[in-house]
């Protein structure tokens, strides 16, 4: 059966257009879908397929009710759904996109390692799109199972256009949505990034910095920059070191290996007028307790601008234990930080900070 359903906010499904692509698609599926449901009925117990493939569904204790622009189906939480007959049509391996408009009274989140949703679309374990609390998610079963949890946070009353996709071949169509993170199953790419070798410097990763998208480099491989950290085991503190990795394509990446011989880790890069800006956690001091930058033109030789923001003496108790992860951009003539604050009282709140030149 595949199911569209809302059981836990009484949310009103709209539209659910419907694409599925089966094991070995015909002409026709790879450009049309193979359930589309307008729900314009307004009337009656059944709601019409419009893809040509006869999925009709049957409405189990669904009602009729406005839509977004004609008619809609109201679930009222319980155990209402629209069931439709197995076909062949509705299988899966290589290639799925689903999509819905919903409107309804979303409820809080629920912690992301409760794995409850309730299912717009659902086909037994194999696929769904539903909500989890005020996120869309995604689910589906092939070789592995995999989940995908949007950003964006749904606020009740208010119509959604959600949609989640998958194509093993073309990995790349996700880039544009929410479901990129975990639904891409292109193993050869699956780590991006490999860990160094065992006694490498970087034989564990702790944390990956910013994605910088370069478009005047000249150099095409190098279009698309990141910067992580590692170390060599065992870890502590002053023995985590930013490594440089660059790509064509934001997929296929090359190593460039340490950039840094000081211990520095969160870094964070901007590029302003061809020059590129490191801002980092300065891990030499144990305790840490401030943001360090450095600049280069090529990526690789960095000038040391030394400590650049620290916590401040007498300030708020809130930052009093160190100042880390940040964030930079450019607005007009003032630079803006956004940084994490940790003291005593508290594990961690978020700061801005503004300067005229990205040092004071």
């Amino acid at each position: 059966m595949l199911r569209a359903l809302c059981r836990d906010t009484k949310s009103v499904l709209a539209l659910a257009v419907v694409a599925l692509l089966a094991q070995e698609p015909t002409a026709a599926q790879c450009t049309n879908p193979v359930a589309a449901w307008y729900l314009n009925e307004n009337c009656g117990q059944i709601t019409h397929d419009h893809s040509g493939y006869s999925n009709h569904g049957t409405l189990q204790g669904a009602e009729w009710s406005a839509g977004r622009w004609s008619a809609a189906l109201l679930f009222d939480g319980v155990e209402d759904s629209v069931l439709v007959p197995y076909s062949p049509s509705l299988g899966i391996c290589d290639q799925i996109t689903i999509a819905a408009w919903i409107n309804g009274d979303f409820a809080p989140d629920p912690p992301w390692s409760v794995p409850n949703y309730y299912a717009i679309v659902r086909r037994g374990a194999v696929y769904a799109l539903g909500i989890q609390g005020r996120h869309v998610l995604a689910s589906l079963i092939t070789d592995a199972e995999l989940y995908s949890r949007g950003k964006t946070i749904l606020e009740s009353g208010q119509w959604y256009f959600v949609a989640m996709t998958y194509d093993r071949f073309d990995p790349g169509v996700l880039a544009d949505l929410d479901t990129f993170t975990g639904m891409r199953a292109d193993r050869e790419h699956n780590p991006v990034i490999p860990t160094g070798a065992v006694g490498e410097w970087d034989e564990v990763m702790r944390e990956i910095g910013n994605v910088l998208y370069d478009a005047a480099d000249p150099d095409p491989t190098k279009r698309y920059k990141t910067w992580y950290t590692g170390y060599c085991p065992p870890w502590a503190t002053n023995t985590v070191y930013v490594g440089y990795a660059y790509s064509p394509d934001g997929m296929t990446w090359t190593k460039a290996g340490q950039i840094l011989e000081r211990p520095l880790e969160d870094p964070y890069v901007m590029l302003h007028d061809g020059v590129y800006y490191l801002y980092v956690e300065d891990k030499e001091d144990v305790p840490f307790r401030n943001i360090r930058r450095y600049h280069s033109v090529d990526c690789v030789n960095w000038l040391d601008d030394g400590d650049v923001f620290d916590v401040q003496e007498n300030g708020p108790a809130w930052e009093s234990g160190d100042v880390s992860s940040p964030v930079v951009w450019i607005e007009g003539d003032t630079w803006y930080l956004l940084y994490e604050g940790r003291g005593s009282a508290t594990g961690g709140q978020i700061g801005l900070a503004w300067s005229s030149d990205g040092l004071d």
